[in-house]
């Protein structure tokens, strides 16, 4: 089995290498800056991306169930 992350680490890791993916694309393209802004490569697809949304569909869905409760109560006191 994987070693289990959280979110803000999938998501750091996510940032840092397209960061770095886009830069090494920058340096080696002899583009000028818009067209290479303007044909840049799409994102590369990553297990981490497809783990990483499935935590944060949780994760939301955690806070509407929450946030209906905390209405519901309110609702029942007055």
């Amino acid at each position: 089995m994987g070693k289990s992350s959280t979110i803000q680490e999938l998501t750091g890791s996510d940032m840092e290498q397209g960061n770095s993916l886009y830069k090494r694309y920058l340096k080696a393209s002899s583009l000028p800056f818009k067209e290479k802004i303007k044909h840049r490569p799409s994102p590369c697809r990553f297990r981490r991306d497809r783990v990483l949304r499935q935590l944060m569909q949780n994760e939301m869905k955690s806070l509407v169930i929450r946030i209906e409760r905390a209405a519901s109560e309110q609702k029942d006191e007055n």
